[in-house]
């Protein structure tokens, strides 16, 4: 490898063998300090890629409890007015079916005296 000045202007020489053993070794030095900070980042990114998302797991854990809860909120209120609704429903279609015989029986005696005076 040309170390000097006077060695680098002559870059048209031939490359001798210790040229080529000593960029071989001055390559594998800078690949092997590249190889370690690559490493070291890797194994940073690694690290802040695991806390973020243990970060947005809690997030969104955290979000899901409370729609749980909203849901659980809601459905206990739609299952009060449906039972709400349908006892008062219920009450309602009782007293019509009891009801019901006596409203007959006086629709039946009108049809009966509107008959007996078309006659």
């Amino acid at each position: 490898m040309p170390d000097t000045p006077e060695e680098m202007e002559d870059l048209d020489r031939p490359a001798t063998r210790r040229d080529l053993v000593a960029l071989e070794a001055a390559t594998k030095a800078d690949l092997s300090e590249f190889q370690a900070a690559m490493k070291a980042d890797l194994g940073e990114f690694q690290a802040a890629m695991k806390a973020d998302q243990l970060a947005v797991e809690t997030r969104l854990r955290r979000h899901f409890d409370v729609v749980v809860e909203a849901f659980k909120t809601e459905f206990g209120s739609l299952y009060d007015w449906t039972h709400a609704t349908v006892s008062s429903l219920d009450k309602r279609v009782g007293h019509l079916e009891t009801d019901h015989g006596g409203r007959l029986l006086g629709v039946e005696t009108r049809v009966t005296r509107l008959e007996k005076r078309r006659k």
